[in-house]
């Protein structure tokens, strides 16, 4: 009977305490739930993006941890504009001295009669142009990163400004594809043919600026003889790709190169790293998916790049 009666004493009480302690822990997961996906949408939150964190349905108890958050990166966001402000000014600045230099060594030169003194200046003066090519790079990136999201007034281009744009991409580099025998092509302007109407999404500046990259990039990269296209894919979306046949790059080192300064090892080739850098911040900027690939995936020893732009 004493048994009997500590037992019904007890099962009450165990029914009661593990109903207790599920209750609490529903309570708890529940009142927890807003605060562990605010941390999965922090986790998960781009690193570029400084936009002021929501408090929409979160505890009162986290608002000052909040507030004093979006506090430090509108804090970090000033100091990035500052850092880039003074990058650009700094860049700036430094051309104009660069470009005398390279003048006056050019000058210098010409007049030197002794082929040893000359191959040095002629060396210097290399170093000069590398330099001043450096600047201008860094001058460009910084001003990618520097600039606001585009309106959609400010990212569209007509048929006759893509063609210019192409152009003007392509008469920058041509001394450059001389020099290698380079042939530039291009393939599926066709379709652009009395489309006075057509609204390409796209900035042209910017499009200029990546143009120009993708095709230095590609002829730095391609052996003498070669051959760099740039096609336009399709209109809707807009798809246009910048091909060639160099050393390209291995799969493993697709996503580094997009990284500021960051240049695959034993190419024997000078660069910045700033190149795939740039393209990739503008094409964002434009809402364009940047995709890299080989264009001839058979050849072991020329298996080109293809850059590939894609409206999202």
């Amino acid at each position: 009977m004493a048994t009997a009666s500590a037992i019904a004493a007890v099962i009450p009480l165990l029914v009661l305490t593990t109903i207790l302690f599920i209750t609490l822990g529903t309570i708890f997961w529940i009142s927890t739930r807003p605060v562990a996906e605010f941390a999965r949408s922090l986790y998960q939150r781009d690193p570029n993006d400084m936009k002021p964190i929501a408090s929409d349905g979160l505890p009162s108890e986290l608002l000052p941890l909040i507030n004093a958050f979006n506090s430090v990166l509108v804090k970090i966001n000033e100091l990035r504009e500052q850092e880039s402000r003074f990058t650009a000014d700094a860049a700036h600045e430094l051309r104009s001295p660069l470009a005398a230099l390279s003048l006056q060594a050019e000058r210098l030169e010409r007049s030197i009669k002794d082929n040893a003194l000359r191959d040095q200046v002629h060396e210097l003066r290399s170093s000069i142009d590398r330099t001043a090519h450096l600047v201008s790079q860094l001058l460009s990136f910084k001003r990618a990163q520097a600039k606001s999201k585009l309106s959609d007034f400010e990212r569209v281009c007509t048929a006759e400004e893509l063609i210019s744009t192409l152009s003007e991409a392509i008469e920058n580099v041509i001394t450059e594809a001389d020099q290698k025998d380079i042939d530039i092509a291009t393939e599926g302007l066709d379709c652009l043919t009395n489309q006075t109407n057509l609204q390409i999404p796209v900035n042209r500046d910017d499009l200029y600026t990546i143009l120009r990259n993708l095709l230095e990039n590609a002829i730095r990269y391609s052996p003498q003889n070669a051959r760099v296209t740039i096609q336009l894919e399709n209109l809707t979306p807009f798809t246009l790709s910048v091909a060639d046949t160099g050393i390209g790059i291995a799969p493993e080192n697709r996503q580094r190169v997009f990284d500021p300064f960051y240049r695959v090892l034993g190419t024997n080739t000078t660069g910045t790293g700033l190149g795939l850098a740039i393209v990739k911040t503008l094409a964002e900027q434009n809402s364009l998916l940047v995709e890299l690939k080989e264009t001839n995936p058979n050849n072991a020893n020329h298996k080109g790049l293809t850059v590939k732009l894609t409206k999202m």
